[in-house]
């Protein structure tokens, strides 16, 4: 059975070349001798013709080098500036806010979950990852945490632009006055497992890999906005760094569908149990110092552990 959920909906330069033709006129019968032909005048207007046009595209050429490398030395130092921008900010969204208490606790309680709920098998790893979320919900809700499993789910548009999709990742509501905000009656943590993974692309460049490297592997834990933040600028650096590799920017990368995988609309449930299969997989635990057990009521009717430490 299901338990209770609530449904949200947030809502170049042109190269012109000039030739020039004219018709041949005689010269005098009784041309002096000494004086150059018809046919020399003609041979050195045509060579010094060519001379000036081949000064004139190397000049151009010249000029047209020079702008693209002006235009490459500026992507350049547009993109250091940028990349050194995006290394900062990202540092910040993702360090533990100072004054934010209340979000160091839920991290450092999200990790100690995360290493108690350890599955002791490589199968179903899908599956595995599910349960390992609902632990974590639960483990907080067992420490006094408003937290819950947010299931978005979004379709199509019909221009093509967004896939349809769906999520899940975990959120716990506060009080605003338990932590330093004022602004809101209410805070929303979101936290997703996993986090860097999702953000992972093929050839990245660099940079990229070096915005990768900063973000959270296990769980990042903030506010809605900082997540918004973090999506925006992970998106575009992930856009800039396929296209400087010649590469198509997968619908599953684009701004918009990452937007929804956490903004989208959502519904709460408290439900420890993933809901799949017609009831196939259930956990169960023990008091404090527990084992986790995960029973896998399929086919092969598996059975699989999951480790806790005791609490403190």
């Amino acid at each position: 059975m299901r338990g209770p959920g609530y449904f949200h909906d947030p809502t170049p330069h042109k190269l012109i070349y000039y030739t020039s033709s004219g018709s041949e006129h005689d010269g005098a019968a009784d041309m002096d001798e000494d004086s150059p032909s018809l046919s020399d005048l003609v041979d050195c207007f045509l060579e010094e013709s060519y001379s000036y046009q081949d000064d004139d595209d190397n000049a151009e050429t010249d000029r047209s080098a020079a702008s693209d490398n002006s235009e490459s030395v500026e992507r350049v130092i547009n993109s250091v500036i940028i990349d050194s921008s995006d290394d900062h900010e990202l540092r910040q969204l993702v360090a533990p806010a100072k004054g934010d208490q209340y979000r160091s606790l839920l991290t450092s309680q999200v990790q100690l979950a995360l290493e108690m709920f350890q599955f002791r098998g490589a199968e179903n790893v899908s599956r595995q990852q599910q349960v390992v979320l609902r632990g974590v919900m639960s483990h907080l809700r067992s420490l006094a945490h408003d937290a819950a499993v947010c299931k978005t789910k979004w379709n199509a548009s019909a221009s093509g632009s967004l896939v349809s999709g769906s999520y899940e990742f975990i959120d716990v509501v506060v009080d605003s006055s338990s932590t330093s905000s004022t602004s809101t009656p209410q805070l929303r943590y979101l936290v997703d497992l996993h986090f860097a993974s999702k953000f992972e692309i093929a050839r990245p460049t660099e940079a990229y890999a070096r915005l990768l490297n900063l973000l959270p592997g296990a769980a990042f834990v903030g506010t809605e906005e900082e997540l918004r933040r973090v999506v925006k600028l992970m998106s575009d650096a992930a856009k800039r760094s396929l296209k400087s590799r010649e590469l198509h920017l997968p619908p599953w990368r684009k701004n918009r569908y990452m937007h929804m995988k956490w903004f989208g609309p959502y519904r709460r449930t408290i439900n420890s149990v993933p809901a799949a299969g017609g009831g196939r997989w259930r956990a169960e635990r023990t008091a404090v110092g527990f084992d986790l057990q995960v029973y896998d009521g399929g086919v092969n009717g598996g059975q699989h552990h999951m480790t806790a430490s005791t609490f403190n």
